[in-house]
């Protein structure tokens, strides 16, 4: 979290020292540029998959290959990204619509571009034994104490200087100083292991062609809105889009730490012939993230606008307040987690050829509804967009999920959505003719921690009642899990 809230501080006074119109430029560069990871085309993933069993059978000169071969690749991934993001930097500034220089919108395009450069020909390599190994919290630490530094270091110069440039580019390089103790913990947590190989493997590859139908649909879901809006809306409102984007994005992000944990496991069960386990996990799985992603997503809701108004205190250049739209971005949010609660089992089993259709027209049908709905609803419009593409997406995910990977009834999985959602519109609808008076941080954090303990205790009373049963098995985890510490 604290990267989370490091950036949204920072953001504020990028709107507050340089206006809304540069805030959105700097959002609108950043989704651009992600399009440029599509060149990875779902290459990770894949090499993360057949690890797997050389993991497991300790065949280091296996592992061995496919990392060296994935380094290769990452290289050339990363001068590719290079030619291409330096085409768009030139390009991308006469078709948005900004009062900024042409110059300025250019040289951050190209600060973006470096930055995503040097990850894939540097840095990416390192990431996949940590991650097939379960040891991803390890880079998780050192990337949030230099995240946090660059930050941090960003916020004081905003302060020091007038150019925009200098603070992008202190923060999208300070990061890179950790490379070093990267590379130290790599070698010291996987002794043997390296990047070199007279045998070079291409079991990385395989299936990459169908993540990367995945990861083109990720991108597209997540990534087309803020050019949409550039485009015909201006960057101003880019600026509103950016905020209610951040504050979701951080709700998300500590989502995601849960919903995306048992990645590996689920893929190391399945490897196993484990099915049992697998189903029954996933289980007790789906019933904790259903709550949690019901608790954090109805306080974020109650308190999204009180935290706008603070945020965005003095500045008047464009319109920052807007429930309907902070609702229908909160409902995208929750449809995006469903569908990765269901997606990390179907993709930690290497079931990427049956996810590749259904995310590929998912992208397109979002892509084609925002495209018309902005034009008569605004930024309502493509939020919608994203809605409907993930409710197409979630009913064909969870048909492969539970017919072909767990052979089984999703009944209970619709159960607790039923159950938590309705509950969530109900408190929602009661908290909101509640009349608030937030009028500094102080009485926003204090609200906050309320609304978090009481909203924490009725979904858990909740789902004591409506699945006791999943309840105690829950509740006899978390004992298990302090009695092992």
């Amino acid at each position: 979290m604290i990267p989370n809230i490091l950036t949204l501080i920072l953001n504020h006074e990028i709107i507050a020292i340089f206006g809304s119109d540069v805030n959105g430029v700097l959002s609108t560069a950043a989704q651009v540029i992600n399009f440029l990871a599509l060149f990875e085309a779902g290459f990770t993933l894949s090499t993360t998959v057949a690890l797997y069993g050389p993991y497991l059978e300790k065949d280091t000169e296996t592992i061995n290959s496919i990392l060296h071969s994935a380094k290769v690749l990452y290289q050339k991934i990363g001068l590719i990204i290079s030619f291409i993001g330096i085409i768009i930097s030139v390009v991308v500034p006469f078709l948005i619509s900004s009062s900024l220089s042409k110059q300025l919108i250019s040289s951050i395009f190209l600060i973006s571009v470096l930055n995503i450069s040097l990850t894939f020909m540097v840095s990416m390599k390192y990431g996949i034994m940590f991650s097939v190994s379960q040891q991803e919290y390890k880079l998780n630490l050192v990337s949030l104490i230099f995240q946090s530094l660059s930050q941090f270091l960003c916020i004081v110069l905003l302060r020091k200087t007038s150019s925009i440039v200098v603070v992008r580019l202190v923060w999208y390089l300070i990061p890179f100083l950790a490379l070093p103790l990267i590379s130290f913990l790599f070698r010291k947590n996987f002794p043997g292991v390296g990047f070199k190989s007279n045998h070079p493997s291409k079991l990385g590859l395989a299936g990459a062609k169908d993540v990367f139908a995945q990861k083109i649909a990720v991108l597209v879901t997540n990534n087309t809105d803020l050019v949409i809006i550039s485009i015909f809306l201006g960057t101003q409102f880019s600026s509103v889009y950016s905020v209610y984007y951040f504050v979701y994005a951080g709700l998300k992000q500590v989502l995601f730490s849960f919903v995306l944990a048992p990645f590996n496991a689920f893929g190391q069960l399945f490897a196993g012939n484990q099915l049992d386990t697998l189903r029954a996990s996933y289980k007790t799985y789906q019933f904790i993230c259903i709550m949690l992603i019901s608790i954090i997503l109805t306080t974020g809701n109650v308190l999204i606008i009180p935290f706008v108004k603070l945020y965005t205190s003095g500045v008047n250049d464009v319109n920052y307040i807007d429930l309907s739209f902070a609702l229908l971005f909160s409902v995208a949010a929750f449809m995006e987690l469903v569908s990765n609660i269901m997606g990390v089992v179907v993709n930690s089993i290497g079931f990427f050829k049956k996810m590749k259709p259904i995310v590929l027209w998912g992208a397109l049908g979002n892509v084609m509804c925002s495209l018309v709905l902005v034009q008569f609803l605004g930024l309502r419009g493509i939020a919608i967009g994203t809605i409907l593409s993930y409710l197409f997406m979630n009913g064909l995910i969870g048909a492969v999920l539970y017919r072909d990977a767990l052979k089984t009834a999703s009944g209970y999985f619709l159960k607790y959505l039923i159950v938590n959602i309705g509950f969530s519109i109900i408190l929602l609808y009661i908290a909101l003719r509640l009349t608030m008076i937030i009028d500094s941080y102080l009485a926003f954090c204090l609200y906050g921690m309320f609304a978090v303990i009481i909203v924490s205790i009725l979904f858990i009373l909740l789902n004591l009642f409506s699945d006791p049963k999943e309840m105690r098995n829950v509740s006899g985890r978390i004992r298990t899990l302090f009695v092992h510490r």
